[in-house]
């Protein structure tokens, strides 16, 4: 086999451990997860799993890595556009619709309690807005900031980005968990957070 040859099957094995990670984490929680439940799942010895990670950690980092860099990815629209503002209306929107088209992505990256120990919180990736979601929102409140489209009251990044990322999550979370229950009347869930996305702007900015 040749190297080429060998790298591929590496990579598509690879890719197989962790979609079936992913799968077991969406329905069973960080405690359902183990190195030996991931071989089973995909036919594998789990020697074979730590050839590829050293342990359960090392899996869910590279889920958290896959995801997040791809949700990153996912802004590449809002980049395009110049207005402060605007683009962290379609940061919003861009965030809902790779919660929605990819909700076990979104189950790991956003709605499974980790523990401390899972992230490691000193990764340089953790302050680089091409890698990190939550720095590329920060990178555009700051900008944002900078050319005076917030209201004097919001000077604070954090509190800023805590109270957008929460915004646009609890709308995701909401439709992810109960958007099937013919309890309600649910409205069409792309109008519906554009509106929520740009009232809370709108309260928040200088823009009428």
């Amino acid at each position: 086999m040749t190297t080429t040859r060998r790298e591929q099957v590496r990579n598509e094995v690879r890719e197989k451990i962790l979609t079936a990670a992913r799968e077991i984490l969406v329905a069973e929680g960080i405690d359902g997860l183990s190195m030996r439940k991931l071989a089973s799942r995909i036919g594998y010895t789990a020697t074979a799993i730590y050839f590829h990670f050293a342990d359960k950690n090392a899996v869910i980092q590279a889920l958290m890595d896959e995801d997040c860099l791809a949700l990153v990815q996912s802004f590449s629209e809002a980049t395009k556009v110049e207005d402060p503002v605007e683009r962290l209306r379609l940061i919003g929107m861009c965030y809902v619709r790779f919660a929605i088209g990819n909700p076990n992505h979104y189950w790991v990256l956003a709605m499974i309690p980790y523990r401390e120990f899972v992230i490691d919180a000193n990764d340089p990736r953790r302050s680089d807005p091409s890698q990190d979601s939550y720095a590329f929102l920060r990178q555009s409140i700051e900008i944002a900031i900078q050319q005076g489209c917030f209201r004097p009251e919001y000077s604070d990044v954090e509190e800023i980005a805590q109270m957008l990322w929460a915004t646009v999550h609890g709308i995701v979370s909401l439709h992810l968990t109960r958007g099937a229950d013919p309890w309600f009347a649910w409205r069409d869930l792309e109008t519906t957070a554009n509106h929520l996305v740009t009232t809370v702007l709108r309260g928040m900015t200088t823009r009428d």
